[in-house]
């Protein structure tokens, strides 16, 4: 297998699995850390028959060179693993960077703020398609952004509801359109 890059996927959920799923398809070496998953056996289903390196204890972290470590959103950016990293200067990036380092496109609407997210996601996307265009709600939604944005023809457009946590851990990612609803206090 000719592999494009290593990368460390911090947490094995929803958003975690779409990430592995995503970059095992594109060739990437894909390694895996999750607190809570020690031998392979415990992955997601979806997980187990890939090629990839479940990491087993925090402490196997470093032992490989990582080119991009991507944290799911569910990750605390208290946890341990995230502190040990970044103290080894590696920049920590989210599914939605990831996704979009791997293949930008202008057809992306995120949609943050405290309340109101998921409805607006979901009525955006609902307008897009009632206009005939090739719409999907993505993100913290429950349907992983990274599969949707590396499958995307260049007509589709992906509304994409993107919590504070991812939105923490990006450089690049620049949506065509971007919505906030309401802050209040512990958003801010």
């Amino acid at each position: 297998m000719n592999t494009q890059s290593k990368v460390l996927v911090l947490g094995a959920g929803v958003s975690g699995s779409d990430v592995v799923l995503s970059l095992v398809e594109l060739g990437h070496e894909v390694f895996v850390y999750d607190d809570n998953i020690s031998k392979k056996d415990d992955l997601p289903e979806a997980l187990k028959s890939l090629d990839i390196t479940l990491i087993p204890t925090i402490n196997d972290i470093l032992v490989t060179q990582y080119k991009y470590v991507v944290k799911s959103p569910g990750i605390k950016p208290d946890n341990d693993a995230v502190k040990l990293l970044i103290q080894a200067n590696y920049n920590i990036i989210s599914d939605l960077e990831i996704g979009y380092i791997f293949r930008n496109t202008d057809n992306l609407i995120a949609i943050t703020g405290t309340n109101g997210k998921t409805s607006t996601t979901t009525l955006v996307n609902s307008v897009l398609n009632e206009c005939g265009l090739n719409s999907s709600a993505v993100g913290n939604i429950g349907i992983g952004v990274v599969n949707k944005i590396t499958h995307a023809s260049p007509d589709d457009v992906l509304v994409i509801e993107a919590s504070s946590f991812q939105l923490d851990n990006i450089d690049t990612f620049k949506p065509r359109i971007s919505v906030i609803t309401n802050i209040t206090s512990d958003h801010l």
